[in-house]
């Protein structure tokens, strides 16, 4: 990129032929040593020596400033307000990039204890889960064991309601028997009473008198 009559150079390609430092070229810059401008964001410097005193850029190469009267308002040129804007636009641009990274970092700095949480909660969350699924095993096979215990038990209960009729049914029958036997002893009673009474009489008898008819 030129400036009519003079050749320009990048501002790191100007450094590198003249054996200084980007950063003093920036200095020279701004002292007027060299005369510079800004095309699309980048410096372009005119290809010359640096001058010992500040030099005055002619118009195609600075950004110049009006002459003024005194007492008078300066009227900026238009070589001055598209300077304006692009700094503007550059201090714009550069805020915004300052304010992109302060919320990356501070991104960053959220989201690394957040997935920690995240990741400390799930596992919390997936050994409760095992312990849970563990629980719900062991309370399947006690249920299980409690289902069997009880079916057990019905049976258990059917044998004892058939042995207790079973029971009852013996206990009528020996009711029964018992109360044969006491009406067989009681005739057994009644028949010994009339025997002991027959044999009373039978020897409280006399014998026939046979004297008279001997007479």
């Amino acid at each position: 990129m030129d400036i009519p009559g003079q050749t320009t150079l990048h501002a790191n390609e100007y450094a590198a032929k003249h054996g200084i430092s980007r950063r003093t070229v920036t200095r020279y810059i701004q002292e007027g040593r060299i005369q510079a401008i800004r095309r699309k964001g980048r410096t372009f410097v005119v290809d010359q020596a640096p001058s010992e005193t500040p030099i005055e850029p002619d118009t195609a190469a600075r950004v110049s400033k009006p002459d003024t009267q005194p007492g008078q308002l300066a009227r900026p040129t238009e070589d001055y307000l598209i300077k304006l804007g692009q700094l503007s636009i550059q201090a714009k641009t550069g805020h915004r990039w300052k304010i992109l990274a302060i919320i990356l970092i501070l991104g960053a700095f959220v989201a690394a204890p957040v997935a920690a949480w995240l990741y400390f909660t799930w596992q919390d969350t997936a050994d409760d889960l095992a312990i849970s699924q563990q629980a719900t095993a062991d309370i399947t096979a006690d249920l299980s064991d409690a289902t069997a215990t009880i079916k057990q038990l019905q049976a258990d209960v059917l044998t004892l309601t058939a042995d207790a009729a079973a029971a009852k049914t013996i206990k009528q029958s020996l009711e029964e028997a018992l109360a044969t036997e006491q009406n067989r002893t009681t005739e057994l009673q009644t028949q010994i009473t009339e025997l002991s009474i027959l044999f009373s009489q039978l020897g409280n008898a006399s014998p026939p008198d046979t004297s008279q008819g001997t007479q």
